[in-house]
């Protein structure tokens, strides 16, 4: 599965980048853009018990558009993933934040976790993906 996952990310990449002439994307005329920071956070290894096993990331954006650009739904893949957001328009040049709060309380032996968040929004690149992973350790006993 994790082959398919990285096959399929690695082609809507090559995609992606060919699609545009190496030019930078532009926003759609007076439509928001939300450029984020980076779109993928490793937590790495972690172990512990109760509250140790929750990990937080927050994704940063600017609106490089030319409106307000205004989040409408952050849609997590599992359970174990919760998502906040920042609720109020985001003008031109401002920035927002999703929040992504990994809890790895239910995993009963070490496993690699990769969870994703889809952002819907008013912006011209709506949806945006966003992907936490990493390693929860659990101590054998």
């Amino acid at each position: 599965m994790r082959k398919a996952v990285f096959f399929s990310l690695f082609g809507l990449a090559f995609f992606l980048s060919c699609s545009h002439d190496g030019q930078s994307v532009k926003s759609a005329e007076g439509l928001p853009r939300a450029e984020f920071a980076d779109s993928v956070y490793d937590f790495g290894q972690f172990s512990g018990t109760g509250d140790e096993l929750v990990k937080t990331y927050e994704f940063w954006f600017t609106n490089t558009g030319d409106s307000a650009l205004v989040i409408n739904h952050v849609e997590p893949s599992c359970h174990c993933l919760a998502a906040e957001y920042t609720q109020n328009p985001v003008a031109h040049g401002e920035k927002g934040v999703v929040r992504l709060v990994y809890d790895g309380a239910e995993n009963k032996k070490t496993t690699h976790f990769y969870r994703t968040a889809v952002v819907y929004s008013n912006a011209s690149n709506n949806p945006v993906t966003l992907v936490v992973e990493g390693e929860v350790v659990i101590p054998t006993e």
